[in-house]
């Protein structure tokens, strides 16, 4: 399955974009700002790039399944010990979160956006029912798949 992600909006604060994974209904995104650094990006500070990615079920520490993007052409791997070089990026996850303080380079979808204590949010992202990485989760499964990241012509 390839699903999308579409980014609408480049702020010097947080990137935020549309994430399209059918039949499930669109789900609004919160990404860290595009920041300069090795090819994907400055690591663990910036959204990555544009691009076709592989998206790979990831188990992180705390028992969580969800997904990391990897694209070597564009210096983003799944784990630290695949990179070619030194700054290029590792787990880039999509993974519940809010405000883009909750992420270090990662994706997080939401259901609605919002504010939360005068940031910029987006809301309904972890795994309860009804909620976007639970919602997520049921579609994808266990399996890997594909998102497209491109944005909306005119973003800034």
């Amino acid at each position: 399955m390839n699903i999308a992600l579409v980014r609408f909006s480049y702020s010097p604060t947080e990137t935020e974009g549309m994430l399209f994974a059918p039949p499930l209904e669109p789900m609004w995104t919160m990404e860290q700002p595009w920041r300069r650094g090795g090819r994907g990006g400055l690591p663990f500070k910036s959204c990555v790039p544009d691009g076709e990615y592989r998206l790979v079920p990831f188990l992180r520490d705390n028992g969580q399944q969800v997904w990391a993007l990897e694209n070597h052409d564009l210096g983003v791997y799944v784990k630290r010990e695949d990179r070619e070089r030194d700054d290029d990026r590792f787990a880039c996850l999509i993974h519940p979160g809010n405000v883009v303080s909750h992420s270090v380079g990662c994706v997080l979808p939401g259901i609605s956006r919002g504010f939360l204590k005068g940031e910029r949010a987006v809301l309904r992202s972890g795994f309860r029912n009804g909620y976007a990485l639970n919602m997520l989760t049921r579609l994808l499964g266990r399996s890997e798949h594909t998102i497209t990241i491109s944005q909306v012509e005119g973003a800034k």
